[in-house]
């Protein structure tokens, strides 16, 4: 697998945490581990397939993709393309005009959010552009003209919370977040809801889990990597990891290909 990021033009960098190209020169199952925003995609070549309860469905071509709990497994085709950009946590309201968090555990088509015609156009150009850098000048292309008029103002209290989950590497109390906050936890959980896409245990939760992830190649002691992620001891990483991986660490970490 090949992954190749772009950094977002000027009009998209303030809004949009990256875009990125993934190929695949052979068929592969891979590990999509939980991420921390929402994903907008676009496939060029090849086709993909999510497993869903022990079966394996198509993928829509052009798909938004929400936060989830869990990891998904996914089939890419030899000689599989496909481009995604991903908003910055908190900015995704810049695109979407619903809650962010219906779209929570779901991967739905982009024709449900945005102009089918724009989105068939894209698609096309995308799928018969030459070179990388013309996909990713028509897929911002897309996306600058995807931007709403009239967004709702960036909440900044979310923005803080976010900020603090990520400075603390997960491992900070909700309660922790809504005393800092000033609009208490009630408040707090209904705007990071409907401006991230998930609660902010749960955003905690991703945060950790791909801090730990990505402390695996540092220390090989799962012990000292469950304190280095915050966990209060081993076996409260190991049942979470488990409960997002759907493996235990060490034969997922080092057996499954996985991003």
């Amino acid at each position: 697998m090949k992954l190749t990021s772009f950094a977002p033009n000027e009009l998209l960098r303030p809004f949009l945490r990256s875009i990125e190209i993934i190929e695949t020169e052979n068929e592969m199952i891979r590990s999509l581990l939980p991420d921390t925003t929402v994903a907008l995609a676009m496939s060029f070549r090849g086709e993909r397939h999510l497993l869903e309860e022990g079966v394996w469905l198509a993928l829509p071509t052009r798909a938004i993709t929400g936060l989830r709990a869990s990891a998904r497994h996914m089939h890419t085709s030899a000689d599989g393309g496909v481009i995604v950009a991903k908003p910055r946590a908190g900015f995704a309201p810049q695109f979407f005009t619903c809650p962010v968090h219906e779209l929570f555990g779901k991967t739905l088509p982009l024709e449900t959010h945005f102009s089918e015609a724009l989105v068939t156009a894209t698609s096309q150009t995308i799928r018969e552009a030459k070179s990388n850098a013309e996909r990713v000048e028509a897929f911002q292309e897309f996306l600058v003209s995807s931007l709403r008029p009239s967004p709702p103002p960036v909440d900044s209290i979310v923005l803080d919370a976010i900020a603090a989950i990520e400075r603390s590497a997960g491992a900070i109390r909700v309660a922790t977040l809504a005393e800092n906050s000033r609009v208490g936890l009630d408040a707090l959980e209904k705007r990071f809801r409907k401006t991230v896409g998930a609660t902010p245990k749960q955003y905690a939760s991703i945060v950790r889990l791909r801090t730990a992830v990505a402390a695996y190649g540092e220390t090989r002691s799962l012990t000292e990597l469950s304190l280095q992620a915050g966990y209060c001891d081993q076996s409260h990483f190991i049942r979470d990891f488990r409960k997002a991986s759907g493996n235990a660490p060490r034969h997922f970490l080092e057996e499954t290909e996985y991003c």
